[in-house]
């Protein structure tokens, strides 16, 4: 982990991550319109208010990742931080990684984990 960041680099890996997020929301919003195509009316009238509310989390992160690169955009090129404590509070060990600079975005792909 690196000791040291800028913050507009920590800021557009956030933005990166939102549109992870966006990506992953998509796959979930695809898996529910099959659902809502499935003819099971009881289990549509479901997936219908979910996919609204998974297309409201896509819109937003959509949002927030415009707005942080915004931010970074505007931001000193040499302000620098230690995002060390911060990154170890994170509960996603992946994502800490990702915004520590560690490892790379990758497209979800294989199994999805569950639980």
């Amino acid at each position: 982990m690196a000791a040291s960041t800028t913050a507009r680099t920590a800021t557009q890996r956030v933005a990166e991550e939102l549109r992870l997020m966006r990506d992953r929301l998509h796959s979930l919003e695809d898996g529910l319109s099959d659902i809502c195509a499935s003819g099971d009316k009881a289990l549509a009238g479901n997936a219908v208010a979910a996919l609204q509310q998974v297309d409201i989390l896509v819109q937003s992160s959509v949002a927030l990742a415009s707005f942080m690169d915004a931010v970074a955009e505007d931001m000193p090129e040499d302000r620098t931080f230690s995002a060390i404590e911060a990154l170890s509070k994170m509960p996603l060990r992946d994502m800490a990684l990702r915004l520590s600079g560690t490892s790379q975005p990758h497209a979800q792909g294989g199994s999805p984990e569950l639980f």
